[in-house]
């Protein structure tokens, strides 16, 4: 779809005609115009709340995660076994919020033009997000299951995008996957990848709860409604397909999984 910056611009300097039809156009488009100018403020408006709150609420939960570990590292000896827990589970918590907020900053300032490609190394990216994402769900997997799902990462060695935005989307669909399959005894987690001549094709399967097939066209929208609902805000898979859109990639679910789900995206090789 034209940016809408540019469809305004268009508009501004569109000429003027004088037969009737061109009449009728004139005196519709200043309506049209400030139609357009308005919803432009409105979404200026709603990005600046969100990077304000954002920025805004990230400061007092960094403060909350930095005496939480302060804590822990000093009056380890002082407390007992289950005070320890609650405060490993505060640092948790702390990290995920902190987690949400940066990627909130993130997708409010995206836009096709923030994209920085580069070549990066595929498996260190993997593995670095993973880890993260199964820090702050730590708590979350003790409380269900107990123990971390069987993680395989078979990828290409290098790929070129933007290594920032791709971990991003790596670590929402791990943290989908973990939530899909917390309450199972054992689990697994398997992330591929494989290049062609015009792309690389990446996806992160699970042997979870698996998803509605009625779900999959709005799987990608904010809060889908249905029953696999594993957790979050309901924005994380429109957070993933925007990165990937922004690539100029595409993502989707695969229908053929008999158990659990697999969610794949194509990334372009230029």
């Amino acid at each position: 779809m034209e940016p809408l910056r540019h469809r305004i611009a268009k508009m501004s300097h569109a000429p003027s005609s004088l037969d009737v039809d061109g009449a009728r156009s004139v005196q519709k488009e200043p309506v049209a115009l400030r139609k357009l100018k308005s919803t432009e403020e409105r979404l200026r408006d709603l990005e600046i709340l969100c990077q304000y709150s954002s920025h805004s609420l990230r400061s007092p939960l960094g403060a909350i995660l930095n005496l939480a570990v302060v804590l822990k590292e000093d009056y380890e000896s002082r407390l007992d076994r289950q005070g320890m827990e609650h405060l490993d589970r505060m640092v948790r918590s702390a990290r995920r919020s902190v987690a949400i907020l940066d990627s909130l900053i993130v997708f409010a300032g995206m836009s096709r033009e923030s994209v920085s490609k580069s070549s990066f190394d595929v498996r260190s990216l993997v593995e670095d997000a993973y880890e993260e994402t199964l820090g702050t769900h730590g708590d979350l997997l003790a409380r269900a299951s107990g123990r971390a799902p069987e993680f395989v990462v078979d990828v290409p060695s290098m790929a070129f995008a933007d290594p920032r935005m791709i971990r991003i989307v790596f670590a929402q669909l791990f943290s989908n996957a973990l939530r899909s399959t917390r309450d199972r005894a054992t689990s697994r987690i398997d992330v591929r990848g494989a290049s062609t001549p015009k792309e690389t094709v990446f996806s992160v399967a699970d042997d979870g709860v698996g998803i509605d097939p009625v779900l999959r066209e709005r799987l990608f929208q904010s809060r889908p409604v249905g029953e696999w609902k594993p957790g979050g805000s309901g924005l994380g898979l429109e957070i993933v397909d925007r990165i990937v859109r922004y690539h100029g990639g595409r993502v989707w679910v695969d229908a053929d999984v008999k158990q659990g789900a697999k969610i794949a995206f194509a990334l372009p090789n230029s």
